[in-house]
Order: structure tokens, then sequence, then C-alpha cells
């Protein structure tokens, strides 16, 4: 089975799926929140936001370590084992 793997990081949560290439299928999936807007409450009134880069790092690789401990993504796994390790 030949797996793509998708990342969304967002303002209120990551989100990573594993997905069957041939059949669309998700086999894995993980979702963490995302923290807080650091912006400070002037900019907030103008309509900017800010958010801690190191913070969204964080929450896409605990997905990514969630998705690679699904049983069923042992494809993945030895992929994923290096860019979890950070």
């Amino acid at each position: 089975m030949t797996l793509m793997l998708g990342i969304d990081l967002g303002t209120t949560k990551t989100t990573a799926i594993a997905v069957d290439a041939q059949s669309g299928s998700i086999v894995a999936q993980a979702t963490s929140p995302t923290s807080q807007n650091t912006a400070t409450p002037r900019d907030q009134e103008r309509g900017r936001s800010e958010f801690d880069v190191i913070s969204l790092t964080q929450a896409g690789i605990e997905c990514l370590r969630g998705v690679r401990s699904e049983e069923h993504t042992s494809e993945l796994q030895s992929h994923l084992n290096l860019v979890c390790r950070l």
C-alpha cells in the first residue's frame, strides 16, 4: 500500500493524516491543539495575528508521532522516525 501524508498547521489545531494513495481512505490521523495567538492586544485590534513557530512545529511533530504510532502505518514509520527525533 502506498501512503501519502498530509499536515495542516492551523491556528487552532494541527492535524496529520496518512491516506491510502489508491483508495483515498484515511488510514491514520492525529490532531493536536495549537498554541494561542501571541500578538499584543493592540495588534489584535488591528486584525493582526502572531503565532509561535516553535509551538506550531512541536504540534506538527506531535501529530506525526501520533500517525506513526498507528499499527497499520508501518510503511511510514521508518520515514517518520528521523522527523520525529527533532
